[in-house]
Parts: structure tokens; C-alpha cells; sequence
């Protein structure tokens, strides 16, 4: 291992690079050493700390990722959870669905187990063989009706509208998994939004409210009986080349304006609203709504993808837990190196 922050900067300037025989690198530094990184490498070593880009639908199928908004012709996203292409079936092993879970996860935000048993059990032990799950106040694992446990919306049978959960923690949760173990009323619709398309939409036609939701920094905060949390932070963030990488929203989370500047609230409330306006909106190609029955675990990117629920009656009990971002870019890295 190399303190690389001790090295003179020579050693840490590239002199020379070219392409290798396999499609990566060879890179020849200023104080004569060479580095060879091969093409499997080059995502991890140059790219987002996220082992997998986000990838667009294969042709002719979902929301398009190539920029802009959904193309016509693609498959709306809830014709595409419909068809069953986000599903993989619990009985290929473990080592064959972690590896779609997360390749559906990281190219499209949402992918789907079937074939699962419908307890908490099953459940628990599914997805802890995927990663080990990350514990909040809300606990490493849950199994819950709607019973106001927490001071949270999600343990009513409230219409949820589309969210993304933990926006006042400083890193909040990478993906979610949720199981419907019950239900014996009706109601409790899951909902899907690709936040990622509705902002590729709204940056087509308001460049200037994604440049304010982008760099105006927002205070996010959770109070109850027991804890209190708050962050700091745009509701979207993207990397050093403009891509996105994160979406928090949450109109329940959303506390204040920390820098406190006036000038720039109307504004700035303009832009939430019309983002508000294309996340609702149930007809949009980037939403779908489906009812997530027993024995089908979702799985979501919650950097990206929102999810709501309808208004219920009767039982509903679900199981589930989050994931860290980066825990899943370590699996991810790990199955792709074997």
C-alpha cells in the first residue's frame, strides 16, 4: 500500500497513457512507473464511486436513459413492470439473482424477486444473503402494519404520495426492500416514479428551476417522540460531470432555507412545485402503479426511484429494510471481479 498524499507530484501526474491489448489503460507516470488497468477496471477507477452507470433501457423497452425525456415509442415504465422484465426468480440461487438485483438496480432503480416465501423470516433471509441490511431508528429489519409505531406516515393507511425515504440523514439509505406479507383489504397500490426521467424532463423545459434545485441547499428534518434528525443538503445532486446521482424529496422532510436568503425562495418554490407536479403525475411514462402482492420483494434505488402507495383498508403487513449505497457498490464490485 502507497500513502499516495506523500508522494511528490510527479509521481502522481500522468506522463503517458495509451490503450492496452484488452480495451483498458496503461498509464505511465511522472516518476517512471506504470499502472495497468484493464477495461473491467476502468468504471471503479475513473468512474462514479457507483460500480455500474446507470445504463438506458434495451431498445424499444422503458423509459429511455440517453437524455431528455421518455421517447416515443418506449415502453411506459408501468407497461414495462407489467411485462415481468424486472423480475428474477428466487430459485436461479443466490449468486444468480444478488447479480440481477443489482444490475437492475444500478441500470434501471427497480428490479423484483418472485417466488418468495411470505414471511418476515424469508424475507429477512433473502435479502441479508443479498447485503447486510443498514439499520436507522427505525431498526435493521421491519415487520409492521399500520400501527403509528413511529411518527411517520408510512405506518398509516394514508395515500402516500411519491418520496424518497431518509432525506434528513447526511447519507440517506441507497436502496429499499419491501414485501407485502398480507393484505386483506383493499387498496395499498405501490407506486414507482423514475425520478431520474421526471428531472430529465423538468431540466428540458426549466433549465433554470434544476439549476435551482441542484444548488440551493435545503434543511431536511424528522422529529418524534424519540429522535431528532436533520440534514443539510439540494434536493438534487449531481457529479463533476453533470450526471445525477441523487434525488432527495420528500414534501414532509422539507424543513427551511439554512443561508436564510429571500431572494431566492419564490423562485426556488416555483421549481419544487413543478417538479411536485411531474412526480404525481400518474399518467406520466415515468410512474407506474401495481399492486405488490405476497411472494414478490421489491427492491428500488432510493437515490433515484420514489415510491408512494393509494389509501387502504383492512391488514396490511409489510416486511423490509434498507440497504447503504455503498455497501451495495462493494457487493456489486465483488460479483463483477469473479
Amino acid at each position: 500500500m502507497v500513502a499516495t498524499h506523500t508522494l511528490a507530484r510527479e509521481a502522481v501526474s500522468p506522463a503517458d497513457a495509451e490503450m492496452g491489448d484488452d480495451g483498458g489503460v496503461v498509464v505511465t507516470w511522472g516518476d517512471g512507473h506504470v499502472s495497468l488497468y484493464s477495461a473491467g477496471e476502468l468504471p471503479a477507477v475513473f468512474g462514479s464511486n457507483r460500480v455500474a452507470a446507470r445504463q438506458p433501457m434495451p431498445e424499444g423497452v422503458g423509459i429511455s436513459r440517453s437524455g431528455g425525456s421518455p421517447a416515443a415509442g418506449d415502453i411506459p415504465l408501468e407497461q414495462l413492470v407489467a411485462s415481468g422484465a424486472l423480475e428474477i426468480d428466487a430459485g436461479l440461487g443466490q449468486e444468480q439473482y444478488t447479480e440481477q438485483v443489482l444490475d437492475n438496480l444500478a441500470a434501471y432503480g427497480l428490479a423484483f424477486v418472485t417466488g418468495v416465501e411470505p414471511s418476515a423470516a424469508a424475507t429477512r433471509a433473502l435479502l441479508e444473503g443479498i447485503c447486510f441490511a443498514r439499520a436507522t431508528h427505525y431498526g435493521d429489519f421491519w415487520d409492521f402494519t399500520a400501527d403509528l409505531e413511529h411518527g411517520d406516515t408510512a405506518y398509516t393507511n394514508l395515500a402516500l404520495r411519491p418520496h424518497t425515504d431518509g432525506t434528513y440523514f447526511t447519507d440517506p439509505p441507497g436502496a429499499q426492500i419491501l414485501h407485502c406479507l398480507e393484505h386483506d383489504g383493499s387498496g395499498g397500490d405501490s407506486v414507482m416514479v423514475d425520478g431520474f426521467a421526471a428531472l430529465d424532463a423538468l431540466a428540458a423545459a426549466r433549465p433554470d428551476h434544476f439549476d435551482l434545485l441542484s444548488s440551493t441547499p435545503l434543511r431536511w428534518t424528522y422529529v418524534d417522540a424519540n429522535d431528532v434528525y436533520s440534514a443539510v443538503a439540494p434536493a438534487v445532486t449531481t457529479d463533476a460531470a453533470g450526471a445525477l446521482r441523487q434525488l432527495r424529496f420528500n414534501n414532509d422532510d422539507r424543513d427551511g432555507f439554512p443561508d436564510g436568503d429571500a431572494s431566492t425562495v419564490a423562485a426556488y418554490y416555483e421549481a419544487w412545485t413543478h417538479l411536485m407536479g411531474l412526480v404525481n403525475d400518474a399518467n406520466a411514462p415515468w410512474t407506474a402503479t401495481f399492486k405488490l402482492l405476497p411472494g414478490t420483494v421489491c427492491f428500488f434505488d432510493n437515490w433515484r426511484t420514489l415510491h408512494g402507495r393509494t389509501a387502504f383498508t383492512g391488514k396490511r403487513r409489510l416486511a423490509g429494510a434498507y440497504y447503504s449505497a455503498q455497501d451495495l457498490a462493494s457487493r456489486h464490485a465483488r460479483i463483477k471481479r469473479a
